[in-house]
């Protein structure tokens, strides 16, 4: 699984917030508690908000899209 920086002010990863997700956090504010994400400026609530909604995290979406050039770049005739 790939795993991209959420969190810049606290330098914390997707896969840590999906991992204390997986835990039990439930708010932006439990996920904060428990490793810092969305603590400093805030500019990566949003994504975190994704991530507890359980909504494809922008990690998979850039993977899907990779998938899909991949797929293209090979079926050129």
């Amino acid at each position: 699984m790939v795993s991209v920086i959420v969190c810049h002010c606290k330098g914390v990863s997707s896969r840590r917030i999906e991992a204390e997700v997986a835990m039990g956090a439930s708010s932006v504010a439990e996920v904060g508690e428990r490793c810092g994400a969305g603590t400093g400026c805030g500019g990566c609530v949003p994504l975190i908000e994704t991530i507890l909604r359980g909504r494809p995290t922008v990690t998979e979406q850039a993977c899907e899209v990779l998938r899909e050039e991949a797929a293209e770049l090979i079926s050129v005739d």
